[in-house]
């Protein structure tokens, strides 16, 4: 069995030798290219058995990019497990946006492909950038919107993968107000 306890800056990818493919693959999709975040890592487990696997980690950073989404800050807590990832707090701003919310990203454990996506944001940032954070499908959802100012948008949402039980689906509540 083993802990460790990391506190300072952390550059995700540095560290990917530590994990299976899941890990890179995950923070592929952060660019940390202004500053390294700062971070509080805790990583258990059992050596040779990553199944048994936790890491939480606590971060904060200025400028980083999500997705192709240039943002100020973001502020994080996250509980990760191979083919698990549940952020448990997230928190950006864009200027005078702010967007906050969680997240449950569950893969399949032997191929990582996604199972299901759930997201609970509420956020009043520029529709173009929470689109690119949410991804493709929040392309899908927000570029049926234009507003003049950026609106105030709650998202609650559930997306399932192909290998899902009952296979590729999606359900939205999405509320948009703007003056």
């Amino acid at each position: 069995e083993y802990r460790f306890l990391l506190d300072g800056q952390l550059r995700p990818l540095a560290i990917s030798g530590w994990f299976r493919e899941w890990w890179p693959r995950f923070f592929q999709q952060l660019d940390f290219a202004a500053a390294a975040p700062v971070a509080s890592v805790e990583v258990a487990g059992v050596w040779g058995q990553s199944r048994l696997s936790t890491v939480f980690v606590a971060g904060d950073v200025p400028k980083p990019v999500i997705r192709g989404a240039a943002l100020d800050r973001v502020r994080t807590r996250l509980f990760i497990r191979p083919a698990f990832i549940d952020g448990l707090e997230i928190f950006a701003t864009q200027g005078d946006g702010l967007a906050r919310g969680t997240f449950t990203h569950v893969g399949h454990p032997q191929t990582n492909a996604r199972l299901r996506t759930d997201l609970d944001l509420v956020s009043n940032v520029p529709l173009a950038t929470a689109a690119r954070i949410v991804g493709a499908s929040g392309e899908k959802i927000f570029g049926q919107f234009a507003s003049a100012t950026p609106p105030d948008v709650k998202l609650k949402a559930r997306f399932d993968g192909p290998d899902a039980p009952g296979g590729e689906h999606q359900t939205r509540d999405l509320q948009v107000a703007t003056h």
